[in-house]
Order: C-alpha cells, then structure tokens, then sequence
C-alpha cells in the first residue's frame, strides 16, 4: 500500500508539475503573441521612416542643388557689379578728363 502512496503523490506531482507548466506555456505564448504584434508594428513605422527619410533626404538634394546655383549666381552677380564699377569710374575719369581739357580752352 505504501508503494501506492508513493506512487500517487508522483502523480499528483507530476500533474501539478504538467499544469504549472502548461500555465507557463500559455504566458509565453502571450507574450510571444504581443511581441509578433509589436515587431509587425515596429517594422510598418520603421518602413514609414524609411519612406520619410528618403523624402527628406530628395529635399535635401534639392535644396543643397538650388543653394549650389544661387551661390554661383550670386558670384557672377558680384563680378557684374565689380566690372559695372570699373566702367563707371573709367567713365567718370574720361568725363574729367574731357572737362578739364574743355576748361584748359
């Protein structure tokens, strides 16, 4: 009688043992299903950062071509000016120099 005994609470034990770890087995299906979810939602925003930075990036190309062609632009604009001084003072001394010759008659 006493092997029965024993047997039986091996039993017990071990029924015990498979509940516990059937309870463990459904947390960590649980939690193995909130984590799918979390990495499917991770990748639809990792997906919508990727299509924002590419954006961004395209914009960014943009402005650094535009601000390439306005300096250059800029640039001649100085030259332009740079020249139109010299003309204009070329012109001005020529204009004296004319008066001055005009006022020597």
């Amino acid at each position: 009688m006493e092997v029965l005994s024993v047997l039986e609470q091996k039993i017990v034990s071990l029924v015990e043992f498979v509940e516990k770890l059937h309870k463990q087995n459904e947390l960590l299906r649980s939690e193995s299903e909130a984590l799918h979810k979390e990495i499917v939602e991770l990748r639809a925003e990792n997906a919508h950062f990727v299509e924002e930075n590419m954006h961004i990036t395209a914009k960014l190309h943009d402005i650094t071509f535009c601000a390439q062609a306005e300096s250059k632009e800029l640039s001649e604009l100085h030259l332009e000016k740079k020249y139109t001084k010299q003309v204009v003072d070329d012109l001005i001394k020529s204009i004296e120099s004319l008066v001055e010759k005009e006022n020597q008659l």
